[in-house]
Order: structure tokens, then sequence, then C-alpha cells
């Protein structure tokens, strides 16, 4: 049997991309989740592109943070 943890709420907060990272530099997180719609979103994208992170996810998130698209853009 394998065990694969993922680290969930990647992009919430700088402190917690850097804490992922850190867990999966010591092999014990192989993947997450990316939220794409949260304060430290850029700065998972920075850490992505530098090649720290092996696989991402998508987090969908229907019930926090701000909408990427305008709301006026979805019909209801």
């Amino acid at each position: 049997m394998k065990l694969i943890l993922n680290a969930d709420d990647f992009g919430l907060t700088e402190s917690v991309n850097l804490a992922i990272v850190d867990c999966i530099k010591a092999g014990v997180v192989k993947s997450t989740t990316v939220m794409m719609n949260q304060p430290g979103t850029a700065h998972a994208a920075t850490l992505n592109a530098q090649g720290l992170i092996p696989d991402v996810g998508l987090h969908f998130t229907l019930t926090s943070g701000k909408p990427i698209a305008e709301p006026s853009l979805i019909p209801s």
C-alpha cells in the first residue's frame, strides 16, 4: 500500500506556502492543491515556477476569498 499525503490550502498565505514547501522538502508531503483566490496565490505561483512543488492540483474554493471573475459576468 502507498500513502500519499497532500497539503491543502496552498496559496492561502505566504507562511502556509512556505510551510508546505518545507514539508515537501522534508519528504513528508508529496503534493498540494492551490486556492486561486487567496492572498498568497501569487506567491504560490512563484514557488511553483521555481520548481519547488512536484505535483499541484486545484483546490475549489466556493465559499471564501474574492471571486476571480467579475460577478456581473456570471449569470445566476
